[in-house]
């Protein structure tokens, strides 16, 4: 995509999940998939039949309560995850705490089916609550040609 188009802001719409407990805001015209395979969740995509370019957020409950004080373990566990993508690159990556909410964080490229993408992921933990949130661009142009919804998606998301 050239660098000068940028995507027309097409209004938002507003996703809330009273199960799971969490809400966020994607563009209007971007179309909404709950996620495959029995896993709990939504997937935003630009495109009907193509999610290389996406945000979704998966919800699973972890049997236990997650504490700021379990967050080296869980960045560990983090990275460990990362370093299994063929040629993973990480751009950017930190932890947090706040409130009642610990998270961890990355930007990076990785190869998939032998095309080069580009990731954020957040990983927010909520009491026995996981949130993992995944916006990504089919190749790291596209990612940028998309970040500006994928950054209000992403700093959207509000979680009870």
């Amino acid at each position: 995509m050239a660098e000068e188009e940028k995507p027309a802001p097409a209004g938002k719409a507003l996703h809330q999940d009273a199960r799971w407990r969490f809400e966020f805001w994607y563009p209007a015209d971007w179309r909404r998939f709950s996620l495959a395979d029995e896993r709990q969740g939504v997937l935003c995509a630009p495109d009907n039949a193509n999610f290389a370019a996406s945000f979704s957020v998966e919800v699973k409950d972890l049997g236990l309560r997650v504490r700021a004080k379990d967050l080296a373990d869980l960045q560990a566990g983090f990275r460990e995850g990362l370093s299994t993508l063929t040629e993973c690159q990480v751009a950017m990556e930190k932890r947090w705490s706040a409130g009642h909410l610990i998270g961890l964080e990355a930007r990076y490229t990785f190869r998939e089916q032998g095309a080069l993408r580009k990731r954020w992921v957040r990983l927010i933990f909520a009491g026995r609550r996981q949130l993992h949130l995944v916006a990504q661009g089919a190749s790291p142009a596209e990612f940028e040609h998309w970040l500006p919804a994928l950054t209000e998606m992403m700093q959207s998301v509000k979680v009870d």
